[in-house]
């Protein structure tokens, strides 16, 4: 059972690190008007969302996970900068095409 638990720790690891990487990346790329506009035509915003919602626990193991830091104002969780990567993309394309983002958002 530990060497599963940790397989499944180090793959949830890579991802959240491929996922931080994927996101800054794309931040750069939709900075563009012309970018933006074709990346959610292609359908682009509802897979950032599907992402973030992988990014981030959901309900209870979000609150299991924050009520057992011993100091949550100096502790890190893991998932906060894979998220926070994919919310600031999302921001970016708020800038130039704000109008598909909310009807996505629906």
């Amino acid at each position: 059972a530990g060497t599963v638990a940790r397989a499944l720790e180090e793959r949830r690891t890579c991802f959240i690190q491929y996922a931080c990487n994927v996101a800054q990346l794309l931040e750069q790329v939709v900075s563009r008007a012309e970018h933006a506009s074709l990346f959610l035509a292609g359908g682009g915003a509802a897979h950032l969302l599907a992402l973030f919602s992988l990014l981030v626990p959901p309900g209870r193991q979000f609150l299991a996970h924050c009520s057992c830091l011993s100091n949550p104002g100096v502790t890190h969780l893991a998932h906060f900068p894979a998220a926070n990567a994919v919310a600031t993309t999302v921001k970016t394309l708020a800038q130039f095409e704000s109008i598909k983002l909310l009807g996505t958002l629906k």
